[in-house]
């Protein structure tokens, strides 16, 4: 076998399994001791959100963020439902987009107090939900 034929099929296979993996969803549940979005146990995987994850806020009061390193690939927030996020304090960044009230029936809220928000993509309000 060729050294360019054994290149090539090492390439696909790799390419093969990268196109395999996908964002996780993870969804707010506030089950945790606090409203902290830092608390692993808020998140329905048991686990925070990392850049490559998707968080879904559908719960009022929501999460609140205070201190630095909050991320997600993006973030919905009163996907389908009421869903609230504050922030008072730190750093909250997506790669991808935000959504504030995402389709009719969803009812979204982002509380600003203090901190910076880093949207990498858009940063939507209102998509087709209320705000």
């Amino acid at each position: 076998m060729s050294k360019n034929l054994i290149y090539l099929a090492s390439f696909v296979l790799v390419l093969g399994l990268m196109v395999d993996v996908q964002a996780a969803v993870l969804n707010w549940t506030g089950a945790g001791a606090d409203d902290l979005w830092s608390t692993p146990e808020n998140w329905s995987s048991g686990t925070v959100p990392t850049a490559g994850d998707k968080a879904r806020i559908q719960a009022v009061p929501g999460a609140r963020i205070v201190n630095e390193g909050a991320v997600a690939l993006d973030s919905w927030i009163g996907h389908t439902e009421s869903g609230e996020l504050t922030m008072d304090g730190g750093t909250w960044t997506t790669s991808s987009f935000t959504v504030v009230a995402r389709n009719a029936n969803g009812e979204g809220t982002l509380n600003l107090i203090r901190g910076t928000i880093t949207a990498g993509g858009v940063l939507h309000g209102g998509h087709t939900g209320a705000v």
